[in-house]
């Protein structure tokens, strides 16, 4: 705007004619801001508002479109846009007085204008204007006074009636635009007294005015409220509503009585008793809104609910009882226009949800079978936001209990019919949302919305949702609407203020619908409130549960039947729906472990009230349900292991436990073998569920006959099981849960099954405490031989098998199973004759009175001395026999130190031995320590290391292993040279340990790149420099340990001692390998698992390194040694399958010693001189292992000795005849009686003998017809004879299980 001065403006604007002031006035208009602002609007006060008040107030009221009607809206326009501050205030009461000379006269768009000044200058400079308000109050009251005329006049005639202006429903904000709708010429205005739209801005400024007057309000409450009731109770002609001009004034009558009611809810809040007498017509005048309101009018149906709702929310409520089948018709509350079905239903439903919920106890069953069908079409409605679907789900369970007491013993079955209604409609919804989530959870990982998101991610959710209150009612927050009466004053929104929130809103939403912050915000949000409603969900199902069980009716629906009583067995279709609900609901758990922030306590929590559910119902359908979807559950637990909080809720539930426990067991047992191997987490979790149900048993006496048949079938097939697996930790883990469960209980009644049991158990058990298992293994041994759960006088027989274990539980590690052991021993003296007791110990009496003696400085010390007190002059009778002396060695000498002096006395020489630190140092070469600790323990064991050898070397080289030895200067004077001290060499060799474990490590290796050639020069030195003691030592030791890196760093050690040897022209170096060879075969010969494991992995380096002489001269020693680790290691190895390996290692040998030359044309080369003088004693030892009572060593024999056949082309009559084992093994097994064997020797014998039978009786080159490699002797037909009587009589040949020969076989 050109600057010009304000006097100019005025003298232009009143000298010009209509067209002229209407182009100032529009400029001005556009540029009042600018001018508000800046220092001319003090000018522009004085000296243009006296001519705009003088246009005003002089001109004529224009009802129709005139050039001067556009002025004077001009002038209004430039009114409502004037800055309120001090140097309006001169002007404000003239301005006033004219806005309500103008409302009085004016048409409806200059008035709507002028409502807007009003509210302005009230909010502004309101201590001045008191005096106008009763006058504005007097006007409203006088509209409405006129409504029923002015309705009757506007819709008398729709072809006499005057053109409607435009209606002002612009969209869902509530608010009306200031701008008027374009006009035609000629058209006529509504005067203000009539106008629809000036009574629609009314209620606002009343409330406002009564917000800012507070002494106005008591004393026209009174004249207000017959008004408006009667305004609201107004209805246009039905002819009119369907008139098409008339439409639009219809529309803006609607929206006048839909203010008004939200005027009459503000006046219920704090007036409730002067609207008593109208209580009836309120209701009914709601009702009348919701059918009149237009389809198209959504933002006025919007208006209606909210006022509708903040009436619910009094006592006025009741009245709405008679209305409530009109309110459940969707169609009369949304309407059918297609806004209010995409933008409304969240409101309406919730409005609707408070008012059933208070008066939900004055409904029907039929209307309550109303509701219920109502929202339960709403929880699967995917298009409502969760909080909706939420609310709607509370609703239904509010409205259990009510259903439950209105449900006759006479037609029970009615209510029980709505409440499987609601049951069904939970259990679909859990199966909708195990498709939903993961689409939930995918979105929210990626950040981005999912397009099949439809439930929270795609509908509204400014709709306020239901909640529960802290007396357990629903709650529904109030909406925020535009335009609404909320529930305070404060909180009531004028025309500008509205106008700015909805474009701060809509700038709002535009922002974060471009943000991606704002779409991860979103997806969180609808992950928490689908969790929200999953608990609400599951929350539910209890209650309607119990809700179904109390609706038992006296008889079924066409039934004579008796009364029932108890719960009612429910129909299939109905036990299916609690099918659907384990399998639906267990599906949906991932919501709470995946995605942003897991709740595994809400998850565990959810678990509960699942399980919760499956107690109250019927055993039948408990049992219907768990027996068909163990599986599923099973592998749902697999895959989420928080599951197992169902099993153990259920299995310590005296109702439930019993039937789950007997189905636990049936889906169990087939799958027993999956404790030994395969699948980790499936064998955990089968573990983890036996123990569970053998816990049951202790809780609940019940469920020992549910254990009792298969008890025999636990044990048996675990011990079987456990001969045929990798790993039987899981099984004997097993078999002692079950024990430590049944020895609480009725021993007595599992005694028929468990004492055949215990002979062949307990031989089991003392064979496998004496085998290579770890430590805590054995112990597990000891533990179930101890704890076998059967009576003292049961026990009798087998007691001396039981006492190996007593022996070795007072020596175990674990103060718990020494207390155990000294238990059992206390028992026996308690309770045995002194007699008998002394015959069972009278083998190990001194070695069990030596460990209990050793056990009184333990923590058991009391027990063990009231036995030994017990025990009277017994226990000292060991005694008057030899005892073996411990030897007390001193302290050896430090083998590696650091000398120290101190300045005060630099004479004087301190030693600190470090062998303990480099023994500590061996230590960090293992997890869980960090790469930077073990690079300062390398960098600490290498320099020791260094100084270690170059102190010592030059003097180690010459000397001898033990004694004193001379040896010579450079200049040829002999020199006496000290032993050495077991302590040097024993500290290192733990140095040399300390590097092969530090080689071992390949991010050490990537940090330190010098440690690899360190590592290989370290070998070849300990090969060159020295005898090799010290080098085979670690490295047999490094093979032999339990850690399998180590042993491959140990393995790299062989290949370069035998690259260090293969470049010396000396053959003494050589000796190392053979030296390491003997301390592998003698490793293979050890206790432990893993000295026979890493000593079979060096055996088969060494083979595939060494020629093939040097493997044929020591074959026997090789095949021996590998036989031993085939024959003596213990089914169910724990860690490694020993006996395949070895046996690998072994067919590595005889490839290798029996590798024929090359051929020489067609003619294949015979076997040299060496390679037969082998075969005679291998052949024997392959030949004796057939009839091994070890079914291991059997199978391995056999497999060698064809591996041996097809090497040398010779065959197996002829390699047998080469050996000396019909003389030496044969013949003496023919000339024994079997029948004095055991089975398992019975079985190894007739299965070499069935091998030899077998065998082709032709040799090599002969045409000849065969003769039998066994002669049919009598010894041989006595032996046939006596395994066929064997055969016949054997119950484990007919057919019928006796566990204990199992026992013995394993």
């Amino acid at each position: 705007m050109p600057p010009v001065s304000m006097e100019l403006w005025a003298r232009k604007l009143e000298e010009s004619d209509l067209s002229i002031r209407y182009q100032y006035l529009a400029e001005l208009r556009d540029n009042i801001t600018e001018i508000c602002h800046g220092p001319e609007y003090k000018n522009f006060l004085h000296h243009l508002m006296p001519l705009f008040i003088k246009l005003l107030s002089e001109g004529q009221p224009q009802f129709t479109e005139t050039p001067e009607q556009k002025v004077r809206f001009l002038v209004l326009e430039i009114f409502n846009r004037l800055t309120s501050n001090d140097l309006l205030r001169p002007y404000v009461g003239a301005l006033l007085r004219l806005m309500m000379e103008l409302l009085e006269k004016e048409n409806e768009d200059i008035a709507v204008i002028a409502l807007r000044v009003i509210i302005d200058l009230h909010k502004t400079f309101r201590p001045s204007l008191e005096s106008e308000v009763q006058p504005f109050l007097d006007f409203v009251m006088r509209i409405y006074a006129e409504l029923p005329k002015s309705v009757a006049m506007t819709f008398r005639d729709p072809g006499t009636a005057a053109p409607p202006a435009a209606p002002r429903d612009v969209g869902l904000g509530g608010s009306l635009s200031l701008e008027p709708a374009p006009k035609v010429a000629g058209q006529q205005l509504v005067p203000s007294m009539r106008s629809f739209k000036v009574l629609t801005e009314c209620p606002i400024i009343v409330v406002l005015l009564f917000q800012l007057y507070t002494k106005f309000l008591p004393p026209n409450i009174n004249k207000f409220m017959p008004i408006i009731v009667t305004a609201l109770c107004l209805q246009a002609p039905q002819a009119a509503r369907a008139h098409a001009e008339l439409q639009k004034p219809y529309a803006d009558f609607v929206a006048a009585q839909v203010k008004t009611l939200s005027f009459l809810a503000y006046m219920l809040r704090s007036f409730a008793d002067h609207l008593r007498p109208y209580a009836d017509k309120i209701p009914g005048a709601v009702i009348q809104l919701l059918h009149n309101c237009p389809q198209e009018s959504a933002a006025t149906r919007k208006e209606l609910l909210i006022a509708t709702r903040h009436i619910l929310a009094t006592d006025f409520r009741h009245g709405f009882v008679p209305q409530i089948d009109v309110l459940l018709n969707e169609k009369v509350l949304i309407g059918t226009g297609r806004t209010s079905f995409d933008t409304l239903r969240p409101l309406a439903y919730s409005t609707l949800a408070d008012l059933v919920h208070h008066v939900r106890n004055d409904l029907s069953l039929v209307q309550l079978a109303q509701v219920v069908h109502l929202y339960s079409r709403n929880i699967h409605d995917q298009t409502l936001p969760f909080n909706i679907q939420s609310m709607s789900a509370k609703l239904l369970l509010n409205l259990v209990e009510c259903i439950v007491r209105k449900s006759t013993p006479d037609d029970g079955h009615k209510g029980r019919v709505i409440l499987m209604r609601i049951l069904d409609a939970f259990v679909n919804k859990f199966g909708s949302l195990k498709d939903q989530i993961p689409k939930l959870l995918a979105a929210a990982a990626t950040s981005t919305p999912s397009p099949n998101n439809v439930g929270a991610a795609t509908a509204p959710t400014a709709a306020a949702g239901g909640s529960t209150s802290a007396s357990g009612a629903l709650v529904v927050p109030p909406a925020q609407p535009h335009l609404s009466l909320s529930t305070s004053m404060s909180s009531v929104l004028v025309v500008d203020q509205l106008h700015g929130a909805a474009a701060a809103s809509s700038a709002a939403n535009s922002t974060l619908s471009s943000s991606s912050a704002a779409k991860t915000a979103k997806n969180n949000d609808s992950i928490k409130d689908c969790r929200q409603l999953m608990k609400t969900l599951v929350l539910g199902l209890k209650n309607i549960v119990w809700g179904i069980q109390s609706c038992t009716p006296r008889s079924l629906p066409g039934s004579q039947s008796a009364p029932q009583s108890g719960p009612k067995l429910l129909s299939i279709e109905e036990s299916q729906i609690f099918s659907k609900l384990l399998k639906n609901c267990l599906r949906c758990l991932p919501i709470y472990s995946q995605g942003p922030s897991p709740s595994p306590q809400e998850e565990k929590d959810i678990l509960d009230y699942i399980s919760a559910v499956f107690t109250m119902v019927d055993q039948r359908i408990f049992q219907d349900v768990f027996y068909t979807h163990m599986p599923f559950l099973f592998q749902g637990i697999v895959e989420n292991q928080t599951m197992l909080t169902i099993t153990q809720h259920l299995l310590s539930n005296p109702g439930a436990s019993r039937p789950l426990a007997e189905a636990c067991l049936n889906f169990l047992l087939p799958r027993l073998q999956h404790l030994g191997g395969g699948d980790k987490n499936e064998a955990a979790v089968t573990l983890r569920l036996f123990k569970l149900v053998f816990s049951s048993v202790s809780l609940f006496a019940d469920n020992e006959s549910v254990l009792q048949p298969h008890l025999a079938t636990l044990i048996s097939h675990a011990l079987k099981y456990a001969s045929q697996s990798q790993d039987a930790t899981n099984l004997f883990t097993m078999l002692r849960s079950l024990f430590r469960s049944i020895t609480g209980g009725k021993v007595d009644m599992f005694l028929k099954e468990l004492l055949p049991l215990v002979p062949g158990f307990l031989e089991t058990l003392n064979r496998l405490q004496n085998s290579h298992h770890f430590l805590q293994m054995r112990e597990l041994f000891v533990e179930l031989a101890l704890t076998i759960p059967m009576r003292l006088h049961t026990l009798l027989p087998f007691i001396k098998l039981q006492l190996p274990s007593v022996l070795l539980s007072l020596d175990a590690t674990a103060p718990e199973l020494v207390a155990t052991g000294l238990r059992t021993l206390e028992h026996w003296v308690d309770q045995l004759n002194p007699s008998f007791l002394d015959s069972v110990l009278q083998d190990s009496r001194t070695e069990l009175v030596q460990a209990v003696w050793r056990q009184l400085r333990s923590q058991n010390g009391g027990q063990a001395m009231r036995i030994l007190g017990k025990l009277g002059g017994r226990s000292r009778c060991f005694l008057q026999q030899p005892q073996k002396l411990l030897k007390d060695k001193a302290p050896p000498r430090d083998g590696l130190s650091v000398g120290i002096r101190f300045e005060d006395n630099p004479t004087t020489t301190f030693s600190l031995p470090l062998d303990r630190a480099v023994a500590l140092c061996r230590s960090k070469f293992i997890p869980p320590f960090d790469i930077e600790t073990k690079k300062q323990a390398f960098n600490f064991v290498k320099s020791c290391h260094d100084c270690a050898v170059s102190a010592q070397v030059s003097i180690w080289s010459s000397v001898p292993k033990t004694g004193a030895a001379s040896g010579t200067d450079a200049q040829g004077k002999p020199v006496e040279v000290r032993r050495r001290t077991v302590a040097e060499e024993t500290v290192v060799r733990m140095l040399v340990e300390c590097v092969i474990a530090a080689y071992s490590q390949e991010k050490l290796r990537a940090e330190l790149p010098h440690l690899e050639a360190y590592y290989d020069d370290l070998v070849a030195f300990y090969t060159i420099e020295t005898s090799g003691d010290v080098l085979i030592d670690a490295v047999s030791e490094s093979l032999m340990g339990e850690i399998r890196y180590v042993r491959e760093s140990a393995l790299h050690a062989v290949d370069v001692i035998y690259r260090t040897c293969q470049q010396l022209d000396a053959k003494h170096p050589m000796l190392i390998l053979d030296e390491l060879c003997k301390r592998l075969c003698d490793g293979c010969h050890r206790y432990e698992w893993s000295a026979k494991t890493g000593s079979a992995q060096g055996l088969a380096k060494l083979i595939g390194l060494m020629p093939q002489s040097w493997v044929q001269q020591r074959l026997a020693m090789l095949s021996d040694s590998l036989f031993f680790v085939i024959q003596n290691s213990s089914p169910g190895e724990t860690v490694t399958v020993l006996p395949d390996e070895a046996k690998d290692v072994l067919s590595k040998v005889f490839a290798k010693a029996f590798q024929a030359p090359a051929p020489v044309g067609d003619e294949r080369p015979a076997l040299g001189s060496p390679q037969r003088e082998l075969l005679g004693p291998l052949v024997t030892s392959l030949v004796t292992h057939m009839g091994s009572h070890i079914g291991t060593v059997r199978h391995s024999a056999r497999e060698l000795f064809s591996q041996l056949t097809a090497l040398t082309h010779v065959k197996p009559r002829d390699l047998i005849e080469l050996s000396t084992a019909r003389t030496t093994v044969v013949e003496p097994l023919l000339a024994e009686p079997i029948t004095n064997l055991s089975i398992p020797h019975q079985t190894g014998i007739m299965e070499l003998i069935t091998f030899l039978l077998s065998i082709d009786g032709s040799r090599t080159g002969e045409d000849a017809a065969p003769a039998p490699l066994l002669s049919l002797s009598p010894e041989l037909y006595r032996m046939l004879e006596a395994a066929l009587v064997i055969a016949g009589k054997d119950d484990v040949y007919t057919g019928r299980s006796v566990p204990q020969r199992h026992l013995q076989i394993y």
